[in-house]
């Protein structure tokens, strides 16, 4: 508890036109509730305020945030501290003994991301108080800021539906993978792979046409060859027509 029986309040907490009733009695609640200090940083877990107004988390939690978003006051959640932004501006230690009992106060104000904040503001409206700062709150004013971690680049999007293939016309160095010649060998030995590689890629050019999959394209062909028989072989329009009709249009 603070040692002054009184603090300062501004007659413009009435005047601000954007703030409810909830809000208005919230700020009148922190300045001047029994856990303030006249320094304006001190410890204020939000139970104490739903205790003390009576207060739902649920009604708490819109006003408190309009009161940090205008800048009336800063909250620390992990040290569960609170500071009055304007507090030292309206009331701060006027002679050597008012700072030896504010720096007594705030010992007791446990260690938080608020002390470079408050020794920022002593400075400002306090020079006698900022002159006599422990090192804890001016430590981290020495500190060289931290380097901006570079933004991580977004991942580019997949395409709607997965990762698709666009339709080209056949390569002129097209030949299917080894793997796949050492399949159709074993699958269909009545085949002769290399006549027919060279009446696909034949009737491909000439054609002009475009597959997603040309290896697709040509196990259909290979299969089809192999249906009409070794010594009779389909023509290259026929096994267009066949392609076509396995393939669906769709390579």
């Amino acid at each position: 508890m603070a040692d002054a029986r009184y603090f300062r309040v501004s007659p413009k907490l009435w005047q601000e036109q954007s703030w409810d009733d909830d809000t208005r009695l919230l700020a009148l609640y922190v300045l001047t509730c029994d856990h303030r200090t006249t320094e304006g940083l001190f410890r204020l877990p939000k139970q104490y305020i739903l205790a003390d107004l009576d207060w739902s988390s649920q009604r708490l939690a819109q006003p408190f945030e309009q009161l940090c978003a205008d800048g009336f006051m800063d909250y620390d959640e992990d040290a569960k501290v609170l500071l009055i932004t304007k507090a030292l501006k309206y009331q701060s230690p006027s002679n050597p003994n008012g700072v030896v009992s504010a720096l007594r106060v705030l010992e007791m104000v446990p260690a938080t991301r608020l002390d470079s904040v408050f020794c920022e503001l002593t400075q400002r409206y306090s020079e006698r108080l900022a002159e006599a700062l422990p090192e804890r709150f001016t430590e981290r004013l020495d500190e060289p800021p931290a380097p901006t971690p570079a933004p991580t680049p977004a991942p580019t999007p997949a395409p709607k539906g997965g990762s698709r293939k666009r339709a080209h016309q056949l390569p002129d160095d097209w030949s299917p993978s080894d793997e796949l010649l050492a399949e159709q060998r074993t699958k269909h030995p009545n085949v002769n792979l290399e006549r027919e590689l060279e009446k696909f890629r034949n009737h491909w050019r000439s054609k002009g046409e475009t597959r997603k999959d040309w290896s697709a394209t040509w196990r259909n062909w290979v299969i089809k060859a192999e249906e009409f028989g070794s010594g009779a072989r389909a023509s290259p329009k026929q096994l267009h027509n066949v392609a076509e009709i396995t393939t669906g249009g769709r390579f």
